[in-house]
């Protein structure tokens, strides 16, 4: 039996043909692998000022704000802090920070190792129908995570608009400040512009 690259399984699903049975034990865990998905992720805070000096102004901006924080992939980490005063800060009706969640693609993988080659015809024509399997397995796999993905993001927008007419009527107090809201992002959690880069002790 020549050498195969070996695999791991994928998730529920019959993935081999019949013929595989008769390839020996090597190919019957064979499936495709699975690896981080490599959208880019990312934290976005909005800031929107709902000072009652102009009502229209501020509907509009957060307006702006909630209609693309809703269009956001779930890999992207999301909130909106609202603009005002120092003594108001603490019940700030803010969007609640959702973090983002990283996803997951599947690959199909060599049937054979580099440079091997089938020792029969029937084994050429049934590792033919491995592949063919294994590419439909990709698809259904992917499709099924790009679906959830989808309902991801659909299920953040309903929450973001449900946020945003809950808030639409708030105004804080007189005297909103650029200070305290640049105080409220002071109090989030720090974290590495370059989190690769080697940290200096």
């Amino acid at each position: 039996m020549v050498a195969v690259r070996p695999a791991a399984r994928g998730p529920a699903g019959r993935l081999a043909p019949p013929c595989i049975a008769r390839l020996g034990k090597t190919y019957a865990a064979f499936g495709p692998t699975s690896a981080p998905d490599e959208r880019p992720a990312r934290n976005l805070l909005f800031g929107v000022d709902r000072s009652g000096s102009n009502h229209e102004l501020a509907d509009a901006q957060l307006d702006a704000a909630v209609a693309y924080a809703a269009t956001l992939g779930p890999e992207s980490g999301v909130g909106v802090l609202l603009i005002t005063d120092r003594s108001d800060r603490s019940t700030t009706p803010d969007m609640p920070f959702e973090p983002g969640e990283s996803g997951t693609r599947w690959t199909a993988e060599p049937v054979l190792c580099d440079g091997c080659k089938p020792d029969s015809l029937f084994q050429q024509k049934c590792l033919e129908q491995l592949e063919v399997a294994q590419s439909r397995r990709v698809g259904e796999l992917n499709a099924g995570e790009d679906a959830r993905r989808t309902r991801l993001q659909e299920e953040r927008a309903v929450r973001i608009h449900g946020w945003r007419d809950q808030v639409a009527g708030y105004t804080p107090k007189p005297g909103t400040s650029l200070l305290a809201f640049f105080t409220k992002l002071a109090d989030l959690p720090r974290s590495a512009a370059s989190p690769s880069a080697p940290q200096s002790s």
